[in-house]
C-alpha cells in the first residue's frame, strides 16, 4: 500500500530535492502534512530551492522560511542563554532530544543537569529572570522536572530524570556517558551520546506519542547507523520495554520499506505506511499498555484512552497530539477549518 500523494511528494522534496507535478496538489493539504510531519520548513525551503512550483505558492513559502528562520534564532539565543547560565554557575548540561540531523521548528527545549544539580539550576535561572512553572499533570515526572519561561525565548524543560507515566527509562549514569557535541541552529552544543538520543526519542514515541512523523523516523534511521546495536538491545531489556521496542521497530521497518525500498531492522516483508504521520494500531497500543502494567505495575488508563481520542480525532479532523502548527496558516488559508498553536516564542502573542 503506497504512500498518499502528499506524503510522497514531501518523502521526495525533503530526501532528494525532486517532485512531481505539484500544480496537481492542494498547497494547504501539502503544508498542514508537513507541518505534521514537522518538516515544514525544511519543506517550505526545498520547494523554493527547485524553483518549479505554482505562482500562487511563493508568498506563503517565503512567509513559512521567513518565521522559520525567526524561530531557529530563538532556538539559538535560547541555547545561548542555556550555556552562559550553566557556565557561570558551574552547571554541567545536556540538550535531549533536540539534534535531529536536519533543521526543524521546536517548541521547547529538553535541558538535562545532574540529579544534585537540579536545585542549583532552578535557582540561577530564577536569578536570571525566568519564570519557574512545575511541570502539570504528569505525577512523578514533576518531581523531575520544571519549565522554565522567559519572553523572547523558547520555553526550556529542565530535567534531572526522563519519566514517562512515572516510569524510569534510563539510568543516570548512563545518560551521562560518551556523551559529545553536535551544531544545533547554529551552536556547538553539548547532547548525548547517540544510543541514549536514541532510546530516548524510541521511548517517548512508544510510550507517549504512539504516532511516528517521518522526522521522527529520519531521525531514527540516521541515528541507527550510528549506534551500538547490542548496547541498544541490552537497555531495552534492562528498563523491561522489549515488546514495544519491536512494536516501534516493526513500524519503522514498514516506513523504511515505503520510503528505501528495504528493511532497516529485518522485521518488515510489506508496506503498510499509507499516511505519515504513522499512528500504531489499537492492537499495537493495547499491548504496549499492557506491557507497561504487567512489566511497571502502571495502570496508564487516561493514556491509553486519550491514544484512542487522539487518532480518532486525526482521523476526523486531520488535528495531531502533542504538537500543533507552529505557522499560522489561517492568514493564507482563511476557510479552512484547522487548529493553530500558541505562538511558539514566549512574549511573542503579546506582541501580534
Amino acid at each position: 500500500m503506497p504512500l498518499d500523494k502528499y506524503s510522497r511528494t514531501i518523502v521526495d522534496l525533503i530526501l532528494y530535492e525532486k517532485a512531481g507535478d505539484l500544480n496537481n496538489l492542494k498547497l494547504e493539504k501539502l503544508l498542514v502534512c508537513a507541518s505534521h510531519n514537522r518538516v515544514l520548513y525544511e519543506l517550505a525551503k526545498k520547494i523554493i530551492k527547485i524553483g518549479n512550483f505554482p505562482d500562487d505558492w511563493e508568498t506563503p513559502l517565503d512567509a513559512i522560511i521567513c518565521e522559520g528562520e525567526k524561530n531557529i534564532k530563538a532556538l539559538n539565543n535560547t541555547l545561548q542563554v542555556i550555556e552562559q547560565i550553566c557556565s557561570e554557575n558551574k552547571i554541567p548540561y545536556l540538550i535531549v532530544k533536540t539534534y535531529k540531523f536536519i533543521e526543524f521548528i521546536t517548541f521547547d527545549v529538553d535541558l538535562l543537569v545532574h540529579y544534585n544539580d537540579f536545585e542549583k539550576a532552578i535557582e540561577a535561572f530564577e536569578k536570571n529572570n525566568f519564570a519557574i512553572k512545575p511541570h502539570p499533570g504528569k505525577n512523578t515526572q514533576g518531581l523531575h522536572q520544571r519549565n522554565l519561561h522567559k519572553e523572547g525565548l523558547l520555553n526550556i524543560d529542565l530535567h534531572r530524570k526522563f519519566f514517562w507515566l512515572g516510569i524510569e527509562h534510563l539510568d543516570e549514569e548512563y545518560i551521562w556517558h560518551n556523551t559529545q557535541y553536535q551544531t544545533i541552529a547554529g551552536l556547538k552544543t553539548p547532547i548525548p551520546s547517540f544510543e541514549t538520543d536514541f532510546l530516548l526519542n524510541n521511548k517517548q514515541l512508544a510510550y507517549e506519542r504512539n504516532y511516528i512523523t517521518l522526522l521522527d523516523f529520519l531521525a531514527i534511521k540516521y541515528a541507527y547507523e550510528k549506534v551500538n546495536w547490542e548496547e541498544i538491545k541490552t537497555k531495552v531489556s534492562q528498563f523491561n520495554w522489549t515488546i514495544g521496542f519491536n512494536i516501534l521497530e516493526k513500524r519503522l521497518d514498514n516506513m523504511h520499506l515505503e520510503i528505501f525500498g528495504n528493511s532497516l531492522f529485518g522485521k518488515a516483508h510489506k508496506s503498510k505506511a499509507r499516511k505519515l504521520p504513522l499512528f500504531l494500531n489499537q492492537m499495537e497500543a493495547t499491548k504496549i499498555f499492557c506491557e507497561i502494567l504487567f512489566k511497571h505495575k502502571r495502570f496508564a488508563v487516561f493514556e491509553y484512552l486519550y491514544f484512542i481520542f487522539s487518532k480518532l480525532r486525526y482521523n476526523i479532523s486531520d488535528r495531531i497530539g502533542y504538537y500543533d502548527h507552529w505557522f499560522d496558516m489561517k492568514i493564507w488559508f482563511p476557510n479552512k477549518k484547522y487548529i493553530y498553536a500558541n505562538p511558539i516564542i514566549q512574549g511573542k502573542k503579546d506582541k501580534q
